[in-house]
């Protein structure tokens, strides 16, 4: 399903002249997407903050919350648009977000408002429990990050894989093979030297018959 919103969606988008095919991604469009969704998304912040808490101004119909209203939507929509003229990475991921940039957008639109209209006790709770997770990860996980391991010891994903079950069954198993191939050498050495002192007897005898 995922696949044919996909492709009717490339489709439109074509067909709208959103991008221009003959375009490739580059970095500096790349960089465009960046300044556009940090734009976007402080227009969505202002945009809502006058719609939830300046409604009563926007219902009394005064003329500046009207026209502030306009111009973030105005933005809103260039925004939008320059977005849709960015050509995309032709590269097929195993997941990618259908109706590009369309659906993110109104992702974070619907989102944002969402959020704004949260209670206050809410905000408190979500606020401690931020403060907890700080606290967790400034005095425990920064410190014992597996990554921040792996940057400064290479070998830290040799010693932690020597310490899983697999790992330890695999090296018994080279140990093993370390010793068979030993006592194989050793009995290949042996049957060496039997042969070098049988030929040395017979030679021996040999020699001794008048």
């Amino acid at each position: 399903v995922c696949n044919t919103i996909q492709s009717g969606w490339m489709w439109l988008r074509l067909k709208l002249g959103f991008p221009d095919p003959s375009r490739v991604a580059t970095v500096e469009s790349g960089l465009m997407v960046k300044y556009i969704v940090v734009l976007l998304s402080l227009t969505f912040l202002v945009f809502h903050l006058l719609l939830v808490f300046g409604q009563r101004f926007l219902v009394s119909g005064e003329w500046w919350a009207i026209i502030l209203m306009v111009i973030f939507g105005a933005v809103i929509l260039a925004g939008t648009y320059v977005l849709l003229r960015q050509p995309q990475n032709p590269r097929k991921l195993r997941f990618m977000v259908p109706c590009l940039p369309i659906l993110p957008v109104v992702g974070v639109f619907v989102n944002i408002y969402l959020i704004l209209r949260l209670n206050y006790l809410t905000w408190i709770r979500f606020g401690v429990w931020m403060a907890v997770g700080f606290i967790i990860y400034f005095a425990y996980g920064l410190w014992n990050s597996k990554k921040e391991q792996q940057m400064q010891d290479p070998t830290a994903d040799e010693k932690d894989a020597s310490s899983t079950p697999l790992a330890a069954q695999e090296a018994a198993r080279k140990h093993m093979s370390h010793d068979i191939g030993k006592v194989s050498r050793e009995i290949a050495n042996i049957v060496e030297q039997d042969a070098v002192d049988r030929k040395r007897l017979v030679d021996d005898d040999y020699l001794d018959k008048p």
